[in-house]
């Protein structure tokens, strides 16, 4: 995974650099990052449904955003001084 983040990156400067002067890299480096993050997302998608599994539940939907329980005491604000 992080070999994966690592490469996003790289490419992503790459065509940040190079993308007024040598389109046709920029846009080389840009199918590398699309196709990277894809795999780097199904494999964490894999990753954690995995986990969800040992822990005894349904790995989420791909596209489904987690819901978290607020912790006890907190009723949304920030909490602090003068709010």
């Amino acid at each position: 995974m992080s070999h994966s983040l690592s490469l996003i990156a790289v490419k992503a400067g790459v065509a940040g650099h190079i993308a007024q002067r040598r389109p046709e890299e920029a846009v080389s480096a840009l199918r590398v990052i699309e196709q990277t993050s894809r795999a780097a997302m199904t494999e964490m998608r894999r990753t954690l449904g995995g986990a969800a599994h040992r822990r005894g539940r349904r790995p989420a939907a791909p596209g489904a955003r987690a819901r978290r329980p607020r912790p006890a005491g907190r009723s949304g604000t920030t909490g602090g001084r003068g709010s």
